[in-house]
C-alpha cells in the first residue's frame, strides 16, 4: 500500500492494515473511486468485493465466494478450520466474521541477508484486532 499512499492523501484520505497468515495484510482504504481503482488493478492487491462488513457472503456470486475461499486457503488455513470457524455454509456468515477468521494468526517475518529479503517462516503470533482499524466516515 506504500506505493499508493500519496495518491490516497492527495483524496484526503488515509489506509490501515493488519498484517495476517499468509504475508498477506488486510488493508482499510479510503480514497477517492479513481485510486481504489487504481489499487484494485494492482496484481497484488485484492479488494474484498463487500462495502458493508456486516453484510453476509451470501450477497456475493458464487465465483466471488469461491475466490475468498482460495484466498483463506492460499493463505495456510486448512478447509476443515474455515469450516470449525465460519460453519459448513459460510454464506451465512457476515464478512467481519471472515476478516476475524482471517486475522486469527501471522507469522513473524525475518530479514533473509543472503537473499536481501523478508522471509515469512518465523513462530506463530496473533495478529492486531480488525476492529482497531478506523471507521470511516461517508463524505
Amino acid at each position: 500500500m506504500n506505493r499508493y499512499t500519496a495518491a490516497i492523501r492527495a483524496d484526503g484520505g488515509s489506509w490501515r492494515e493488519v498484517e495476517v497468515l499468509g504475508n498477506r495484510a488486510i488493508v482499510k482504504v479510503k480514497a477517492s473511486p479513481s485510486t481504489l481503482s487504481l489499487i484494485s488493478s494492482d496484481p497484488d492487491c485484492r479488494r474484498i468485493p463487500v462495502d458493508f462488513i456486516d453484510a453476509t457472503l451470501g450477497d456475493l456470486r458464487v465465483a466471488q465466494r469461491t475466490a475468498l475461499r482460495d484466498e483463506l486457503l492460499g493463505m495456510g488455513y486448512s478447509m476443515q478450520e474455515i469450516q470449525n470457524r465460519l460453519g459448513s455454509d459460510w454464506r451465512l456468515a457476515p464478512l467481519r466474521q471472515v476478516l476475524q477468521f482471517m486475522a486469527t494468526r501471522r507469522v513473524k517475518p525475518r530479514f533473509d541477508e543472503a537473499s536481501r529479503s523478508f522471509a515469512c517462516d518465523g513462530e506463530a503470533r496473533a495478529c492486531e484486532d480488525i476492529n482497531h482499524l478506523p471507521k470511516f466516515v461517508p463524505d
